[in-house]
């Protein structure tokens, strides 16, 4: 019964509302019903969320892992190799050692920290080259391998063309190692449209022609484009990739 105001009086309405009520109770189930649906929709995507971000946190470990296997093995086995004794010669190869194993260090630091880039879809710039030169650099010198870089690029690459380049670049220290009083000129810059690293060599004892075949066949493993001259006292190394980002990186 409803009651409505009105000049001179009070009318009143009555009717059945049993209809309505039972709509509106039906309505109010429904909806009830929708919205623990909508709930464990919500829940599912969450989980299926967390599920996903899960498997590419593993798929970016198996990476990084694959990506350094080859450097932590050569570690471990330098250091399960390394001579005993207090002779001058056995300390004096020890700390030799010790150096390379800082060398390979310092690269599956910088590796790591490329491959996390690569799956972020990141690119590098022109700032980002000169730092990573600079650190190399750094590097290099502090085992006893003199270097100097130059980088002439000014537009941005492909985080994966970052990984080739810093490949490359330790390829070839870690190869001439061996080498006595080794020093490595690089130059990074953009060639008929290709990005190119040409890496020199120089020193005064060893064997560059092993220099060549182990860095060679690095390359060789993971597919890159290279030429390679060598002379008596000289290695020159020119290596060539894509600049564009591969699927699932962008420019």
């Amino acid at each position: 019964r409803k009651a409505f105001g009105i000049a001179g009086g009070i009318a009143y309405v009555v009717g059945d509302a049993s209809v309505m009520e039972s709509l509106r109770c039906a309505l109010e189930s429904k909806r009830t019903l929708l919205e623990r649906r909508r709930a464990l929709l919500k829940r599912r995507y969450l989980l299926h969320e967390r599920l996903l971000r899960r498997e590419r946190e593993r798929e970016l470990f198996e990476d990084v892992r694959s990506s350094l296997s080859w450097s932590t093995e050569a570690i471990e086995h330098i250091i399960s190799s390394l001579p005993e004794g207090s002779a001058p010669e056995a300390r004096a190869e020890r700390l030799r050692a010790l150096m390379l194993v800082k060398l390979l260090l310092a690269y599956g630091k910088r590796r790591g920290r490329i491959v996390l880039d690569e799956s972020d879809g990141r690119t590098f710039d022109a700032v980002d080259l000169r730092l990573v030169a600079e650190e190399i650099v750094v590097d290099m010198r502090s085992v006893g391998i003199e270097c100097a870089a130059l980088v002439e690029i000014e537009s941005p690459i492909a985080a994966s063309a970052g990984c080739s380049l810093y490949d490359c670049v330790f390829d070839v220290a870690i190869a001439a190692f061996r080498c006595i009083d080794p020093v490595i000129m690089l130059y990074v810059r953009f060639d008929a449209g290709a990005l190119e690293l040409r890496c020199s060599l120089e020193a005064s004892a060893g064997s560059l022609a092993d220099v060549r075949d182990t860095a060679c066949a690095r390359l060789d493993q993971r597919g890159e484009r290279y030429r390679v001259d060598l002379a008596d006292d000289s290695l020159v190394l020119v290596v060539s990739c894509s600049a564009a980002p591969e699927e699932g990186e962008r420019l």
